[in-house]
């Protein structure tokens, strides 16, 4: 299994319309084609047309076709997205 390695991925180098970006968010969050489509008020086929033309525009970039667990990986670089799994950091105990 291959790791994504994210050097310097810029956002504004994807060019991705607004459009785009939602879709990609979505995905990025685990939502399916149906459940895109649903959200946005559009058919499943044009739901999977914009995902399909934002993996062409990360294919572009990155030089290969990425996976949705990829485009998460990016969406969390980026912090487009949050990591509700990350642990949270504790204060150390002082001692009184």
């Amino acid at each position: 299994m291959q790791k994504l390695k994210i050097v310097e991925v810029d956002a504004e180098k994807l060019k991705l319309t607004p459009r785009q970006k939602e879709v990609w968010l979505l995905l990025a969050c685990g939502n399916t084609d149906k459940k895109i489509a649903k959200r946005l008020g559009v058919s499943w086929s044009t739901a999977y047309t914009h995902r399909w033309n934002l993996l062409r525009k990360f294919k572009k970039l990155l030089g290969f076709r990425p996976t949705i667990a990829d485009l998460v990986q990016i969406a969390l670089a980026l912090g487009e997205i949050e990591n509700k799994f990350k642990k949270k950091e504790t204060a150390p105990a002082t001692k009184t």
